[in-house]
């Protein structure tokens, strides 16, 4: 009994680091996609709406169920974004219970022996699926979409499983796909996964298993035709186009896979990782092929199903994605569905064990491998998700401070646009938050300049310039850059502030904006509270804007509290030439 009790408690250790990932690094602000909720949400509130605009395009996918539920949220919490990331995390532990059932189920008859490596199976299983690789995804709300399509495929696994009547295992799985083909358009290929479970579910005639095989397609082809045809599809402006080269493909591929356990290795060793992953997958796709009429195949099918929906969605995601470079593979977003595949193999490796197909020793070896891999990437990702929480909140003050910017860094293509942090268009930005303050969900007050105190008083409590030094003249080139760095804290010295803000001389408006969330224990130890190690920030400076002569620069936190902006202790003094 104590021994079941430690292994429920190791199966939720990951997902509760991962409410702790939210708690401390969740930013209640709506960050880039979640921006085009705005204008849906006013047509309800208008009850102007129309069905077609549930199942309008999102880039290449129609996010009908994740709008339903942002929607719902919305609407009754004042679109509480982290509440919507909190969500992803109920999905994720639903699907991990699923993962769970689908192997315990297959195992069920197997002798004592076997309790350890079931158990430390699912413990890696959970290890997978809560993984911090996907901090990009746990931390943006809008992602519950990713969470959703990964639950509805692995939903239409485990029915088969399920003590329920054959057609209506068909059923079920069905209408999973189609509810993942509607989250998101990964959630097509789940109808080509699942197939393989179709044909092989019952040991009928070869004529049923085809018949059986042929409606599935046909299901597929009709949601097709309904995604691409009926409703319409239009190619975004912005996607590069398609790509046939199969070396590109592959590339991606292998990068995607590396990235999804550790994104430290360096390129090579993630392409190795990557290769590794997916040959080991295909090996055993061939020998389990050859072992088609045993019951380990059918013990190991669900795992492979799974895993062809991952390697399915790669593929896709190469042809459409590559064209923006093969560094796009490396995105963190993408994690949540490949990460899948080194999950399969798990489950896979762990079953063959069971069946005595494969050495314990070398199933030991590469798990006890993957268990260090996991647990390091998660520790290694936890400085990227403090930055992406100083950035979205360096974004979310800068709304309110937008009066105080100048036009240029009000550019999208400006190197220092703290809104480009939430939202690359300032002038869609504005007009949302005019329409949200109307619709009541959050009350973000955009402050007027006669409202807000400039206090020039050089104030060490609150941050310092470092490089350069204050008592240095810079000389540089108007065409030049300069670098500067330092850090600032809130004067409460309860925490950092979430953004520096530069202005030029004695003006009271900003050319320059940058987010905190450099490390510096330095200063935490200084003032002797940790809550201040990420208060650290760089910039790097363009000159081209300012003129040959002597300037100075000086640098700024806001305290919401007083409505002040506070000077930083010390000011940059530039001789320009030309």
């Amino acid at each position: 009994m104590k021994v079941n009790v430690f292994v429920s408690f190791l199966y939720c250790l990951p997902p509760l680091a991962v409410a702790w990932l939210i708690i401390n690094f969740g930013v209640n602000v709506p960050y880039w996609d979640e921006w085009g909720y705005v204008d849906l949400f006013d047509k309800i509130y208008q009850n102007n709406y129309h069905i077609f605009d549930f199942f309008q395009q999102h880039n290449e996918h129609r996010i009908v169920v994740p709008k339903i539920i942002t929607i719902v949220i919305a609407f009754f919490t004042d679109w509480n974004i982290k509440l919507l990331m909190f969500i992803s995390l109920i999905i994720s532990c639903i699907s991990f219970f699923l993962i769970k059932h689908i192997f315990d189920r297959a195992n069920t008859n197997s002798s004592r022996k076997h309790i350890l490596t079931i158990s430390f199976t699912n413990i890696l299983g959970s290890l997978i699926i809560f993984s911090f690789n996907q901090y990009e995804n746990w931390l943006w709300g809008f992602q519950l979409a990713w969470f959703l399509v990964n639950l509805f495929v692995i939903l239409a696994i485990a029915v088969f499983g399920f003590p329920i009547k054959t057609y209506q295992k068909y059923i079920c799985s069905a209408v999973c796909c189609l509810l993942a083909s509607f989250s998101s358009g990964q959630g097509l290929v789940s109808w080509l996964a699942v197939a393989p479970l179709v044909y092989f579910e019952e040991n009928n005639s070869l004529k049923k298993r085809v018949t059986k095989t042929v409606i599935w397609l046909v299901l597929f082809t009709v949601t097709l035709l309904i995604y691409f045809i009926l409703l319409g599809y239009e190619k975004p402006s912005h996607h590069p186009e398609l790509t046939s080269s199969p070396f590109l493909i592959i590339h991606y591929i292998f990068r995607m896979y590396g990235k999804s356990l550790n994104p430290d290795l360096g390129k090579f060793g993630t392409d190795f990782v990557g290769f590794c992953i997916l040959c080991t997958f295909l090996l055993f796709n061939y020998y389990l092929w050859h072992n088609r009429n045993s019951i380990l195949f059918s013990k190991i099918l669900p795992w492979i199903c799974l895993g062809w929906y991952s390697l399915l969605f790669s593929v896709m995601t190469a042809i459409s994605r590559s064209g923006f470079g093969i560094e796009q593979a490396e995105s963190s977003r993408y994690t949540t569905i490949s990460l899948l595949l080194p999950l399969s193999l798990v489950y896979i490796s762990a079953s063959l064990l069971i069946s005595g197909k494969i050495d314990k020793y070398y199933n030991y070896l590469v798990s006890g491998m993957l268990f260090v891999f996991l647990v390091s990437s998660n520790i290694q990702q936890i400085p990227t998700g403090v930055s992406l929480m100083y950035q979205r909140k360096s974004g979310e003050l800068c709304i309110e401070l937008i009066a105080f910017l100048k036009p240029a860094v009000n550019t999208s293509d400006h190197q220092f646009n703290c809104l480009n942090y939430i939202y690359p268009d300032t002038k869609f930005l504005i007009e949302w938050i005019y329409k949200l303050n109307t619709l009541g969900f959050r009350t973000i007050q955009l402050k007027a300049k006669d409202e807000v105190k400039f206090i020039d008083i050089h104030n060490y409590q609150v941050g310092h310039i470092d490089k350069p030094s204050p008592k240095e003249i810079v000389v540089a080139k108007v065409s030049s850059e300069i670098e500067l760095n330092g850090w600032a804290i809130m004067p409460n010295r309860r925490e950092s502030a979430p953004a520096v803000f530069f202005s030029k001389g004695e003006e009271k408006e900003f050319f320059a904006a940058v987010s905190t969330g450099g490390f510096r224990p330095d200063v935490a130890d200084a003032l002797k509270s940790q809550r201040l190690q990420f208060s650290g920030w760089n910039a790097k400076i363009k000159l081209t804007d300012f003129s040959a002569g002597n300037h100075q620069i000086k640098a700024w936190v806001y305290n919401r509290d007083s409505k002040q902006f506070i000077s930083l202790h010390g000011k940059i003094n530039l001789q320009l030439e030309e």
